[in-house]
């Protein structure tokens, strides 16, 4: 996306994501999805941020340069800050996939990207 490069955000992954949301995947996963993003939105811009509730996720509304669309973030406000869930809900594309199995199931209008810890 905006980072330009996998490494960087497999960096970011690495800095960010709860250990046990990091353990479900690989770098190489990592970096897959990263490739996945740009390809669904190449660049993005923040439209609009939302929060249903103290504990619901973050909602980060995107304008991308290929696509639209919304990114669900799961935060642990405890120290460290972590993020605990990510996924993504880019317009007019397959099914879903998880972060971590690299399963493919189904058709869906949206794509969704989808990584929680258990």
């Amino acid at each position: 996306m905006n980072s330009g490069s996998a490494e960087t955000w497999v960096a970011f992954v690495q800095a960010r994501f709860a250990p046990p949301l990091i353990q479900n995947s690989t770098s190489q996963q990592q970096a897959e999805m990263y490739g996945m993003l740009v390809r669904d939105f190449s660049t993005i811009a923040i439209e609009r941020v939302m929060r249903e509730g103290r504990d619901a996720p973050l909602q980060l509304h995107v304008k991308g340069s290929r696509g639209n669309g919304v990114v669900i973030l799961g935060i642990d406000e405890s120290s460290p800050l972590g993020i605990v869930s990510f996924g993504v809900e880019a317009g007019d594309r397959g099914g879903p996939s998880t972060m971590g199995t690299g399963v493919h199931q189904g058709v869906r209008p949206r794509r969704l990207l989808r990584a929680r810890i258990q």
